[in-house]
């Protein structure tokens, strides 16, 4: 085993020490200018995107998933809107239907706490059933449930 490694120690030694032919060296270039233009094309195709095909598939899978997000979002939006459409609605004709029963207008209200107590107690059912229904609107209309229940547990 040892006598191997000498016979390739000396080899290696005989080609860096032996003086080479002009044709040896010439072909020695030419090897080397060859693998030196076929990496620097190979990473030039690399850094293309040319030889990655991954990433042209990844494209395609994160443009489908994107716009499915979008038409998700866009039919949440939808709905949302929908549902703050009645919701407003429902919460108008409460009002109205109060303000009726006390033959007021709303430049009436100012200095009238009972009434706004009414309006608020007739108010609570519908806020309620809204924020059970779609949580997504309780930020928006939190300040009405709350006083609606502290006047109804007033009474």
């Amino acid at each position: 085993m040892l006598t191997r490694w000498q016979a390739y120690e000396d080899f290696f030694k005989r080609i860096l020490l032996e003086r080479r032919t002009l044709r040896s060296r010439f072909a020695m270039y030419l090897v080397t200018l060859f693998g030196i233009l076929t990496s620097a094309v190979m990473v030039l195709l690399i850094l293309s995107g040319f030889l990655n095909p991954l990433d042209h598939d990844l494209e395609k899978f994160m443009d489908y998933e994107l716009n499915n997000r979008r038409q998700e979002l866009k039919r949440q939006m939808d709905n949302l809107a929908a549902h703050g459409i009645n919701y407003s609605q429902q919460l108008s004709e409460a009002i109205l239907c109060t303000m009726e029963q006390h033959n007021l207008c709303l430049q009436q209200l100012n200095g009238q706490p009972h009434i706004l107590q009414a309006i608020q107690t007739n108010a609570y059912d519908i806020v309620h059933d809204a924020m059970e229904k779609h949580p997504a609107v309780a930020p928006f209309i939190c300040s009405v449930p709350v006083l609606a229940h502290k006047n109804r547990v007033r009474s």
